[in-house]
């Protein structure tokens, strides 16, 4: 007996997305949920590892370091290497409508905001990448038809080959005729009619292929050992205690090059406020911390509508973003 059997198919997928602690925070939940998943943290690089590994789905941030998501996407899209591949983006700025379109324009297949919501991040992904199923099993056996399909016993031997006669019985009132005839009863002695020969009962025939099928279940491949609920919700919980005990010391990067910058002329460093600004915005929010989160982002929409201005913030403007700073450090100090 020769077997054969389809396992499932690998689901993995790319998260590329520049603020460390959020990518670990996806990739965690994502692991437990049975997904494999590689992690870039910058356009380039997400791009190179799509186009070697072949990720049944990219979940990217739109604003990313060296290639933005709406050009990522794009490129994956338009390589013929990664036909299938479907693509995520997420942002906790471009939430209008209008990035939407400019989302589908791109190629997306779909688009979340930022903070995460992980169970409805799951839904979608599953949506996307619907579970394949390993095909059923298989047996090719040597000398013979097929072993019976479905619950039915199999067929017994031919017992006419052994000299011996299916015995029917009806179903009903009917008694059954006997098969020995009545000029044969005339002829027997006064003793009484002779003891009919007892029958062989046939042999007790396996079917083999069925039997083993019953007894060792349908093998799909050995499964990633995954870590138990409990299990999960610790690391979560030891992930959050993380990013709060960190949130002072990002604070303190906000404010100084807030500091930084509002001393001296240099657009690069409004720009680093505002991705400072856009790391925590996406990340407080899906570890807990909605209010920081909140914060965050109204200081980062204040300094790019400064910058798209085509000159730096001025006295208005700079009393706009020292506030939107002075907002969020109380927020963080209240933790």
């Amino acid at each position: 007996m020769a077997g054969e059997e389809e396992g499932t198919v690998a689901r993995r997928v790319l998260v590329v997305e520049d603020e460390p602690k959020l990518a670990e925070l996806v990739k965690v939940f994502l692991v437990e949920r049975g997904f494999t998943v590689l992690v870039a943290h910058d356009g380039d690089k997400g791009l190179e590892i799509a186009r070697r590994e072949k990720p049944e789905l990219v979940l990217s941030d739109v604003l990313l370091p060296r290639l933005i998501g709406w050009e990522l996407c794009r490129r994956i899209k338009a390589d013929s290497t990664l036909q299938g591949t479907r693509v995520i983006l997420m942002t906790a700025v471009y939430t209008k409508s209008r990035y939407r379109n400019d989302a589908t324009e791109a190629g997306a297949d779909d688009f979340v905001s930022k903070p995460l919501d992980l169970e409805d991040l799951a839904l979608r992904l599953e949506s996307l990448l619907p579970v394949t199923r390993p095909a059923s099993r298989r047996r090719a056996v040597s000398g013979g038809p097929p072993p019976p399909s479905g619950n039915r016993d199999p067929e017994p031997p031919d017992q006419a080959a052994n000299g011996l006669q299916r015995t029917l019985v009806p179903m009903g009132p009917e008694p059954v005729s006997s098969p020995i005839s009545t000029n044969a009863a005339a002829a027997w002695p006064e003793s009484g009619p002779p003891e009919p020969p007892r029958r062989q009962r046939p042999e007790p025939t396996i079917d083999i292929d069925a039997t083993l099928a019953d007894l060792v279940p349908p093998r799909r491949g050995v499964p990633k050992p995954t870590p138990t609920e409990s299990h999960f919700d610790e690391r979560l919980a030891a992930m959050h205690r993380r990013f709060a005990a960190a949130l002072p010391a990002t604070l303190a990067e906000i404010e100084h090059v807030w500091a930084t910058a509002a001393g001296g002329r240099e657009t690069s460093l409004w720009e680093d406020l505002a991705r400072r600004a856009h790391d925590l915005a996406g990340s407080a929010g899906s570890f807990g911390f909605p209010a920081v989160g909140d914060a965050a982002r109204e200081l980062e929409e204040v300094v790019r509508t400064l910058l798209e201005s085509g000159s730096l913030p001025g006295g208005k403007g700079r009393l706009a973003v020292k506030q939107h700073v002075e907002r969020l450090g109380a927020l963080v100090n209240l933790l």
